[in-house]
């Protein structure tokens, strides 16, 4: 019996918490806990260098797009940029261990 394949969101664009959260895994913990690692000391900078890495920008810039998580001043063009990236890690881990996925689209 063939695996069942395993689903991938395809999106034009992803908020900058959303993408921590579901770069660091967080997105699959129950809310109370997911907020506690939110709030937990050196997420938001482990979120600021991630972006620097991605997006190819330098921590300060990166530090003056809003405070907390959800970097409210967060540039709208790189949105897309970073559902691409997280879509790319997706494929990636998936093509390693051979698991069959199939990609559904989300795009209005």
């Amino acid at each position: 019996m063939a695996p069942v394949p395993v689903t991938i969101k395809v999106r034009e664009e992803i908020s900058p918490e959303q993408f921590c959260l579901e770069w660091f895994g967080l997105h699959k913990l129950p809310h109370p806990e997911r907020i506690k690692e939110q709030n937990s000391r050196g997420y938001r900078k482990r979120c600021i260098e991630l972006f620097c890495e991605v997006l190819g920008k330098s921590f300060s810039t990166v530090n003056h797009w809003g405070s907390g998580t959800s970097f409210s001043k967060f540039p709208p063009e790189y949105r897309s940029r970073l559902a691409q990236v997280l879509l790319y890690r997706q494929v990636k881990e998936l093509s390693s261990f051979g698991r069959p996925f199939r990609a559904i689209n989300t795009l209005n």
